[in-house]
Parts: C-alpha cells; sequence; structure tokens
C-alpha cells in the first residue's frame, strides 16, 4: 500500500491550488514531501473545464489556460496525480495516519485535503456540455422550470433527468402541477438517510455515458444498493440543489467536521476538527466561487504542509504565506 505525506481528494481548481501551494512551501524549507491527486473523473480543472468561470470581476477569468499552468507546476514538484479514481472511504487508522481506499486501490497518508466540490463529477460531462446535451443551471427555481419548458419541444421523445441533491424535490413538487410535453426524471444524490420520496430516485449517479443518441445513466439506489440505468435525451444539474446541500463527502459523513447540510467546517486556517484532515473549495460551502476555492486551496495547502513538516522535524516550518517575485 503506497504511502504519501499528504493526499488531496479533488483534482479541481482548490485541490489542485493545495497541491502546488506544497511544492512551492517545499522550495522554502527544503524538506520534499509526497503528495497525491485523486480525481473521480477523466479530466482535471473541475468546471473550469467546462468553460471560463468568472474570477470576481466582468474581465477576469479562470479558464483552462490557468488551470494548465497549476498542473503543470504540481508535475514539475514530483505531485502525482490519478484521474478515473473514485474516493470510496477515508478513515483515521492510528492517530497519524489516515487510510484512503479509492475505486483502484489503497493509499495511506499522513495529511487529507478534502477538496472533491459539489458533487462527484463523471467523465463525458464536459463534452456533453458543449454539445449542449447536458446543461449547468444556478439561476434560481423560476428559471429553472422555464429552462426546462424550452427543453420539451427538443426532447420530446427521449425525456431529461434533472440531478441534484436532496433539496431537487422542491423542483419536482413544483413541476407537478406546470403543464408538460417531456417525461422529467428527478435524481436526488443523498447525503444522509431521510425519508422517501416516491417523485425522486433517491441514487448516487455512478456514470453517465452517451449511446447513440441518448444519455446513459448508471444509478445505484441509496437504500437497496441495485444499480439500474436510465436513458434520457438531455440532463440537467440542479447546483441550486448542490449548493443548498453538498453531495460529495457522503464516504466521510461519519466525520464530525461534515455538517448536515453536506458541507466540511473548517477554521481560518483551513483546517478541520481532525488533526490532519484539511478541507478547500465548494466542499467548505458558500460563497461558491473560483476565487474562494484557490485561496482556500492555497491555505490548506500551507497548512498541511506545516502539519507534516512539525511531524518529521518536530517543529514548525518557517513559512511566510506569500514569497516576493523572484525568490523561493
Amino acid at each position: 500500500m503506497a504511502h504519501f505525506d499528504v493526499v488531496v481528494i479533488g483534482g479541481g481548481p482548490a485541490g489542485l491550488c493545495a497541491a502546488a501551494r506544497i511544492v512551492w512551501a517545499e522550495l522554502a524549507d527544503h524538506m520534499p514531501l509526497s503528495v497525491l491527486v485523486l480525481e473521480s473523473s477523466d479530466a482535471l480543472g473541475g468546471l473550469s473545464r467546462w468553460k471560463p468561470l468568472r474570477l470576481g470581476s466582468p474581465k477576469h477569468y479562470f479558464s483552462k489556460r490557468e488551470i494548465g499552468l497549476i498542473i503543470k507546476s504540481c508535475e514539475e514538484g514530483g505531485v502525482v496525480i490519478k484521474q478515473n479514481e473514485e474516493v470510496l472511504r477515508v478513515e483515521v487508522q492510528d492517530p497519524n495516519t489516515f487510510h484512503i481506499k479509492t475505486s483502484c486501490s489503497e493509499y495511506t497518508g499522513t495529511a487529507v485535503i478534502f477538496a472533491c466540490g459539489l458533487r462527484r463529477s463523471h467523465s463525458l460531462e464536459s463534452e456533453l456540455y458543449q454539445q449542449d446535451r447536458l446543461y449547468w443551471w444556478t439561476y434560481g427555481d423560476a428559471g429553472l422550470l422555464d429552462r426546462l419548458q424550452e427543453l420539451q419541444s427538443g426532447w420530446q421523445d427521449e425525456g431529461v433527468a434533472i440531478i441534484g441533491s436532496r433539496p431537487v424535490a422542491r423542483l419536482c413538487d413544483t413541476w407537478q402541477v406546470l403543464p408538460r410535453e417531456v417525461n422529467v426524471a428527478f435524481i436526488a444524490e443523498p447525503t444522509h438517510a431521510v425519508p422517501p420520496n416516491p417523485r425522486l430516485l433517491d441514487a448516487d449517479v455512478v456514470d453517465i455515458k452517451a449511446i447513440d443518441e441518448r444519455i446513459v445513466l448508471k444509478l445505484r439506489d441509496f437504500r437497496t444498493g441495485q444499480v439500474d440505468e436510465l436513458a434520457v435525451g438531455a440532463v440537467l444539474l440542479d447546483f441550486e440543489s448542490y449548493e443548498r446541500q453538498g453531495a460529495s463527502m457522503a464516504f466521510a459523513a461519519a466525520y464530525p467536521f461534515v455538517a448536515g447540510d453536506g458541507f466540511v467546517t473548517i477554521n481560518r486556517q483551513a483546517t478541520t476538527s481532525v488533526p490532519g484532515a484539511f478541507a478547500a473549495g465548494d466542499v467548505t460551502g458558500g460563497p461558491f466561487s473560483v476565487a474562494k476555492a484557490l485561496h482556500e486551496g492555497a491555505t490548506a495547502g500551507l497548512a498541511a504542509f506545516s502539519y507534516v513538516f512539525g511531524k518529521k522535524a518536530g517543529r514548525t516550518p518557517s513559512l511566510f504565506p506569500y514569497y516576493p517575485e523572484g525568490t523561493p
């Protein structure tokens, strides 16, 4: 079983920025650390690989170019990056070691950074998004229902799947009273056990594939564990629901730092209540922005480095959070 000093769960802006920050800190204190980044999908960058994300002003964006530069820094610093590897379980093996089980392997780590976003991402999502077959919505319930009405003519025969976390039920309740011409399946990815809703499919989305002209969703029933497939013409991701209840931390829901809404509680140093566990990005709750993800990723990377450095050297590293240009 391979051991790493720091294991980063999530290859989006927060996770990659955390890994790059550890590499940067290594240069200042001359203590190289082994770092592993685990990404569940086949591509790095999170939503930034779908389209440029606004950094905070109308003219400044974070895009594939920026994520590429961060990836390059990680690779040059020896960070091991693994894609298509879903994290299934994280456990504290002893006071100094975390045990991480994935869909492909098992690892141990001295520190763990949770940067897995609002939801698990899947292969083909960005491609389907570019093809106008998968939609991403964050602009309020009324607008989402209007968008569904527009989609009816295009997907009348194939149907539409709306995927969200448990609060997607509010759209289901509204949709029932509207005139409609297309079948809509509402899929709620659960974070905690809740009473069943007969109008929702309480299921984890295991995979998303494109077969001919249809999108095939592989769904694992939350209660029975049975895996079934659902074929539709289009998929709409209800990010409004994920922002109300995150669905990426189900594998670690037993930890005290995972709140009832599925988000991770941290302090200003991106540190959780469990020693050696840190978190960054959307998984810590709102506001949901790439600027926050980058900030928390850098903070978590620095904190994780300091934690592992202390374990190895028995002292606190002499680090300043930001270095002037031209210094190590």
